[in-house]
């Protein structure tokens, strides 16, 4: 979520956490009950949006960096052996092939790390009798195909979360600007009916509908703004 609409996601926390302390007085007004708990109900789901975007694109990110690990490091394994044996064979060009660095393959692009995967495998494939006196067996060979192709899986994966992550985001606007409309068209107007019977509910709640922006600092000596009652939705 953008910083925006986190720090709006604060503001309504905070409003929400004021009203229900307060919902005795808040009784008193008829209707005005409804309004909080619908706007409750908005918060829920807001939040319950947010975590399931979130879990979305760890859970796909997480698969592919751990696949990523495993392909770069039976990559590693399997060019080594064709190093060694391109050196011994005195083959140069076989040797240049297989020169294989970690933090070059750390520093690839996604799909350039498959392709470099193939072109290992090929040369394994293409060696594989000569690569048994150095350790190679069909296992790793058949490791190494198994690992480039779980690699590739999760990149299709974590594709896919991009456009779930884009209408999870399109949905928790929704939700925001729900709740934004609420409490300009409806708590706004609550407040401002038990305003003068209860003044220190209507002050504390015009401080929290203020939008303090996350990472702002005020300079030493200067006040923060003076925040003031909310007849519109914040933008």
């Amino acid at each position: 979520m953008n910083k925006v609409l986190e720090d709006k996601r604060t503001m309504f926390a905070a409003i929400l956490s004021l009203l229900l302390a307060n919902m005795t007085t808040i009784a008193q007004v008829v209707g005005f009950t409804d309004a909080v708990n619908f706007f409750k109900g908005l918060l829920e789901k807001i939040d319950l949006k947010a975590k399931e975007r979130d879990e979305v694109t760890a859970g796909k990110t997480a698969t592919k960096h751990a696949t990523e690990q495993t392909l770069i490091e039976a990559i590693m394994k399997a060019a080594s052996a064709v190093f060694i044996f391109a050196r011994k064979t005195n083959d140069l060009q076989l040797k240049e092939k297989a020169n294989v660095l970690e933090s070059s393959l750390t520093r690839m692009r996604d799909t350039d790390l498959a392709t470099k995967g193939d072109a290992v495998l090929i040369l394994v494939q293409q060696y594989t009798t000569q690569l048994v006196a150095f350790g190679v067996t069909a296992e790793e060979i058949t490791d190494l195909e198994a690992k480039i192709n779980a690699y590739r899986d999760a990149l299709g994966k974590s594709a896919s979360s991009v456009s779930e992550r884009k209408g999870a985001r399109e949905t928790l606007e929704s939700l925001i600007k729900q709740a934004d409309e609420v409490l300009a068209e409806e708590i706004d107007r609550f407040m401002e009916r038990i305003r003068a019977a209860e003044p220190e509910l209507y002050a504390a709640y015009c401080d929290a509908r203020y939008i303090r922006k996350t990472g702002v600092r005020h300079e030493k000596g200067q006040p923060a703004p003076v925040p003031q009652p909310a007849a519109t939705p914040a933008k």
